[in-house]
């Protein structure tokens, strides 16, 4: 090997890559020469980079790919080739607009398939509307030739409307399990009605096994949704929960202690005394009576005794239904009892958000806890200011120690003031 040879740069590393790659470019054989130029282009030979470059940017021997192509102007920047950044600068640009076009074109295919799909919702609720009529004219054999194939497509109006006939048993052999079936699904669609209907068939126990927990769940879904007469719907469920499975410890109540010789504040009285003492049947009862009237000691203290036990099997959905009502109503403890369930996914769904902000409700009331908690979830959440400012209102209160001193070890720990 002669000194030319070497300064001509004959063995630069990747060379035999690169004349493969040549020669394979020369056969026209584009891909395989793409495979040699990568191969060259990564051990740093400068012109095997720049043939990648020209291959990406023109889709030789593969895709055009742009984003490829700027990998290797990059490259070739760092290999020092003369004016590369131009390349670099012109290749960016491109990307830019290659993204800027290809996002148009999406939101584009986006609103055309709203588009499509607002007007195909609006033919099915006109033929949803076809077929109502053709029901109000006991016409069942046509409904049921209009709304079938909708709800074979599950169109979730359709499947609200068959689970109707089912539990009526027009046009249809009558099935409550069919029609709880199709009410579950369109309201897991967003029908509101269907909410309330599945919420309906779980508390009578048509077409699904009785549960009141999961009857309680449906109708507060279904409020969500906007359902017509949810709040009473909801109130009735909670009221039916309370009698189902104590019914014998409430009539004993009724009997021990009639209405007619005992007002609530009276009630509320014995029920805690009763309870202090371990006579948690007893305590229950008359508690789980007040709560049936409304009364706010008699809900917290009935709420309190399903989330533990305390007379009756544990039921914390029941439990946090109740707690609900005074949470509903400003009650800073409930509120904080809320949050918390809801935060644990104890007896209801986790939903973190709504946790937080029923602690901030509780802590602005100036619960210590609901401080604490609201401290440490903004922490959590990297809101630096939020929770300083609610570890120090912990740190300052007074009710309880414990809480106290863990929000200005908190303090100290991060190196803030207390004040």
């Amino acid at each position: 090997m002669t000194e030319r040879e070497i300064t001509m740069g004959l063995f630069t590393k990747g060379n035999m890559d690169y004349n493969a790659g040549m020669r394979a470019h020369e056969s026209r054989d584009y891909e395989k020469a793409l495979r040699h130029f990568e191969k060259a282009a990564d051990a740093g030979h400068p012109d095997a980079v720049f043939q990648c470059i020209v291959y990406y940017m023109n889709g030789r021997g593969c895709e055009r790919n742009l984003e490829k192509a700027l990998y290797y102007s990059k490259k070739n920047e760092l290999i020092g080739t003369k004016d590369a950044y131009k390349l670099t600068n012109s290749l960016k640009q491109e990307v830019e607009k290659e993204k800027r076009e290809a996002e148009l074109e999406r939101q584009k295919k986006d609103a055309e398939r709203r588009e499509s799909a607002s007007h195909a919702k609006e033919a099915f609720l006109a033929q949803i509307e076809v077929a109502n009529e053709a029901y109000i004219k006991k016409d069942y054999e046509t409904t049921l030739k209009i709304i079938q194939p909708m709800v074979d497509c599950g169109i979730p109006e359709a499947e609200a409307f068959m689970a109707q006939l089912y539990q009526l048993g027009h046009g249809v052999e009558k099935s409550d399990l069919k029609a709880a079936q199709l009410y579950r699904k369109s309201a897991e669609k967003g029908i509101p009605t269907s909410g309330t209907q599945i919420a309906i068939c779980y508390a009578k126990g048509q077409g699904v096994p009785q549960d009141m927990d999961m009857a309680l769940k449906w109708a507060e879904k279904a409020k969500a949704l906007g359902a017509g007469y949810s709040d009473e719907l909801v109130k009735s469920i909670y009221q039916a929960s309370l009698i189902l499975g104590n019914r014998t410890i409430i009539d004993k109540s009724e009997m021990d202690y009639p209405d007619n010789e005992y007002d609530a504040d009276e009630l509320f009285t014995i029920a805690c005394d009763k309870l202090d003492a371990e006579n948690y049947e007893v305590a229950l009862g008359i508690a789980l009576r007040l709560a049936l009237r409304e009364d706010p000691g008699g809900i917290y203290l009935s709420a309190q005794m399903l989330m533990t036990g305390q007379g009756t099997k544990p039921n914390k959905t029941l439990a946090f239904y109740l707690y609900k009502i005074l949470a509903d109503a400003g009650d800073a403890d409930a509120q904080l009892m809320c949050g918390t369930m809801l935060y644990n996914g104890a007896g209801v769904e986790k939903d973190r958000a709504e946790a937080l902000f029923l602690f901030e409700k509780s802590a602005e009331k100036g619960n210590p806890t609901a401080q604490y908690n609201c401290g440490f979830l903004y922490d959590f959440m990297k809101k630096r200011e939020k929770s300083i400012y609610w570890m120090r209102q912990a740190a300052k209160q007074t009710k309880d120690q414990a809480v106290k001193e863990n929000a200005l070890k908190f303090l100290i720990d991060n190196n803030i003031p207390p004040e």
